[in-house]
């Protein structure tokens, strides 16, 4: 099989042409027998949820076997209490705290749930008032370029990068804040506001940009869509995508894919 379907989620485990298919039948939600970004990134974003297993997750966190996780537990859970740069802990804080609905200062199961969802929309208003409050300097409600650029830098350092140096996959942040930005400020009007804020904050900023690459490659009409004559029957040059393998296809199977998919 090119695929399989697994507990949880969707996970495709060859690129084939049965696996691009069952990619896109899944990815269309919308049934117009295309894919846009923003479904490519939506369904993108549902495997990463759909593997987290959050009953595990609540018995490795819960080191007092309360059947609840503190603060400190979700950090020692996640990591980010040993981290040097106290703003990873600040913006659980907020997650934390926007998921705790009973504000007794534990997450109880649901609760635990609501706040590992990389997707959750309550959450994501939760740290878009928070990223406005700290990165809005002229309060207008919405974020100028460099405004976004202080807040993605902001971020960068929180979740342990290093502004002084140059990483391998980001080699010039500054374009890719801009390519970003350009996504994002999805009315063109020169600024983020909250709601397309949202999208950056849910990690999608740097999904956009890797599904608008992957579309932009293959979009051989120019209408912003794939077909499945774009997608399905493009096996040959699209089966070693870096976006499609890394995001939808189990990383160690593309060097089995590059052989042949179908014979």
């Amino acid at each position: 099989d090119s695929g399989a379907e697994a507990e949880g989620g969707e996970i495709y485990l060859e690129v084939t042409t049965e696996g691009l298919q069952s990619l896109m039948d899944a990815a269309d939600t919308d049934g117009d027998g295309k894919l846009s970004v923003n479904e490519l990134v939506s369904h993108s974003l549902k495997q990463q949820m759909g593997s987290t297993d959050v009953d595990a997750d609540l018995k490795e966190f819960d080191t007092d076997n309360s059947d609840t996780v503190s603060f400190a537990e979700a950090g020692t859970g996640l990591g980010f209490a040993d981290m040097t740069h106290d703003g990873r802990e600040a913006m659980e804080r907020v997650r934390f705290d926007a998921a705790d609905k009973d504000k007794d200062g534990e997450l109880s199961l649901t609760e635990l749930e609501q706040y590992m969802n990389p997707n959750d929309e309550e959450l994501a208003n939760a740290e878009a008032a928070d990223a406005f409050a700290r990165s809005d300097s002229d309060g207008d409600g919405k974020l100028s370029m460099e405004e976004y650029k202080a807040e993605r830098k902001h971020m960068t350092s929180a979740l342990g990068g290093d502004e002084t140096q140059e990483s391998e996959d980001e080699s010039d942040p500054d374009a890719r804040a801009e390519e970003e930005f350009a996504l994002l400020d999805t009315n063109q009007d020169g600024g983020v506001d909250k709601d397309e804020a949202k999208s950056f904050l849910q990690g999608r900023n740097l999904l956009m940009v890797e599904m608008k690459g992957l579309v932009d490659a293959n979009d051989d009409d120019g209408d912003g869509l794939l077909s499945k004559e774009e997608f399905v029957d493009k096996l040959d040059t699209i089966k070693d995508n870096e976006a499609l393998l890394q995001n939808f296809f189990e990383s160690d199977q593309g060097e089995d894919a590059e052989g042949g998919g179908e014979d």
